[in-house]
């Protein structure tokens, strides 16, 4: 049997094969996996080709593809929540969603999120990624396992996301990636509501927050009036000896420009910027 023969008919397996995965409810599977089968590396890979173009399959990495079900073959992909968990788990990297997409999930979108933020393990060479129709930032944290992370379930089983209180602590953290002081204090005062305060205590020992993000966190909450999480930052074991910080790192902070703004006495931060909730 020829080449064209034989992708022809190992298409036909292929089709089959993604079917039966859909009908066990897994939308995604290895090449390694597929291997498994029995037909050449090369049939394969034509395959695999072919179900690409018909929008059939979508890969984010080398190995790992996805199946596209009916309704998203269309947009190119399903959505990025579907299919990261296995994805991650795939390349052996630590993950959780997090950030506004985290946000977003207990309900404060102040806007709708166009991109599904994944803080991981590893440092990428690209901090964002296409596939298909979803759009994935990348955020890099070295003690990922120290952060609290619930289970969340979507149609093809489950990720994971940080807390309300480490997405909080996350939000301030990598505030200049995400539109700055204002933009964060946004979503901030929607997400303030699903936080309770002991576990804010708890998360702030786990993750070993870093003192300069604490001290923004609480300057924001402060303008946002949220008292009762200011008084938990506040009374945090590791809040104690502070350094004068600028709010916002991305705005000239030389220490002639800082001592022409205001501090703030009780978090000792340079308001170098405007805090503007837009709720």
């Amino acid at each position: 049997m020829n080449l064209t023969k034989q992708s022809s008919t190992q298409l036909k397996h292929l089709s089959d094969y993604l079917s039966s995965l859909e009908e066990q409810g897994i939308s995604s599977f290895t090449f390694s996996e597929l291997e498994k089968i029995g037909a050449s590396k090369r049939a394969l890979q034509v395959s695999l080709w072919r179900l690409a173009k018909k929008r059939r399959i979508i890969s984010p990495s080398k190995g790992f593809y996805v199946i596209i079900p009916v309704q998203y073959q269309k947009l190119g992909s399903p959505p990025g929540m579907w299919f990261i968990h296995e994805w991650m788990k795939a390349l052996n990297i630590n993950y959780y969603i997090g950030n506004l997409s985290a946000a977003a999930i207990y309900g404060a979108a102040h806007q709708a999120v166009q991109e599904t933020e994944v803080i991981m393990n590893k440092k990428l060479q690209k901090n964002n990624l296409i596939v298909g129709s979803v759009r994935f930032q990348f955020f890099y944290r070295k003690n990922i396992v120290e952060v609290p992370c619930r289970k969340w379930n979507v149609p093809t089983g489950n990720v994971l996301v940080s807390t309300p209180s480490a997405t909080a602590i996350d939000l301030v953290r990598y505030m200049n990636r995400l539109g700055g002081p204002s933009a964060v204090a946004t979503v901030l005062t929607e997400l303030a509501e699903q936080i309770e305060t002991e576990e804010l205590a708890k998360t702030i020992i786990q993750m070993n927050a870093e003192i300069a993000v604490l001290q923004r966190l609480g300057v924001i909450f402060e303008i946002i009036g949220q008292k009762r999480l200011t008084n938990v930052i506040q009374n945090a074991n590791c809040f104690h000896n502070l350094h004068s910080i600028p709010l916002n790192l991305t705005v000239p902070h030389s220490k002639e420009q800082l001592h022409k703004e205001k501090l703030h006495p009780i978090w000792k931060v340079y308001m170098n910027d405007k805090i503007e909730s837009d709720i």
